[in-house]
């Protein structure tokens, strides 16, 4: 069972990038999702970003984000150099895939969404 989560959540978090880098080639922002429901601390600063600029209708992109979270004070929370470097790094290594799922960004909020609520029963049943 344990193979099974670590793939669950392997699948989850590869849900959630896939989410914010839709959003980043400017697929809208999924109103089924909410911050507490991205399992990593970097990915929910980064929708919090993306939540907060699209509310202040400020253009989102790579750079408009890292600069979105350094006038925050979160850029350090998301290590531009690590993760939204990798983020951004994946989305220029496989463009064609990305744009390709920019239309499956409800089906990956409906991943992430799923993968929350399973956490969340998880830890009750704890």
């Amino acid at each position: 069972m344990i193979v099974d989560d670590d793939l669950s959540q392997e699948i989850a978090l590869r849900a959630e990038r896939c989410v914010l880098g839709a959003i980043l080639i400017g697929a809208p922002l999924p109103s089924r999702l909410a911050t507490s429901d991205f399992q990593s601390d970097a990915n929910r600063a980064v929708w919090d970003a993306l939540s907060e600029m699209t509310e202040e209708r400020v253009p989102i992109d790579p750079l408009t984000v890292a600069d979105h979270l350094f006038a925050t004070g979160r850029l350090n929370r998301v290590g531009f150099r690590s993760d939204l470097s990798a983020l951004l790094d994946s989305l220029h290594g496989s463009m064609a895939d990305v744009l390709g799922n920019a239309e499956a960004v409800e089906e990956y909020a409906r991943i992430v969404r799923k993968a929350s609520k399973l956490r969340r029963f998880s830890s009750w049943a704890k």
